[in-house]
């Protein structure tokens, strides 16, 4: 299908101006909020779309990835697959801090860290067998994670 692309029409100068002055679509906003507005309408922006660029590429699925999850602070990268296995990565330096079976008997869909958890030790999972788990990993002395409880709930 050969469509148009649609107009650009998010401006960045302008829209940071306006935030500033507080004028137009940031008019009577406070101002934690016209930043959370200016965030969406740039991060939402073919600007930022074009400035993207890969920077590392993590290796070690054996099968297409389905899912993505950072932790809270953004320092951890747990990534889930249809090889049934789920990985906690250190996306800075691109290694694997652990991987292991997730328990389900089919791909896994979804792999998320729970927001309160201590440590990022705490994530649920959900596959295409219908099922979601509970995962807890035990941290490790040398900075990684092993396995020590996953629950069907």
């Amino acid at each position: 299908m050969l469509m148009p692309k649609p107009n650009y029409i998010w401006n960045a100068p302008k829209a940071l101006l306006q935030r500033e002055i507080g004028f137009g679509a940031y008019a009577g906003r406070k101002q934690a909020r016209a930043c959370e507005f200016f965030g969406a309408g740039f991060h939402g922006s073919l600007f930022s779309a074009q400035k993207l660029e890969l920077l590392l590429k993590l290796k070690g699925h054996n099968h297409y990835v389905n899912c993505l999850h950072f932790n809270h602070s953004g320092t951890r990268l747990a990534s889930g697959s249809d090889d049934l296995h789920i990985k906690i990565w250190n996306h800075t330096t691109g290694k694997c801090l652990t991987s292991f079976h997730s328990g389900h008997r089919a791909n896994v869909f979804q792999a998320k860290f729970l927001p309160h958890a201590e440590m990022d030790t705490t994530f649920v999972s959900s596959g295409g067998d219908c099922q979601i788990r509970l995962n807890e990993l035990a941290p490790s002395a040398e900075g990684k994670y092993n396995i020590w409880a996953s629950f069907l709930t």
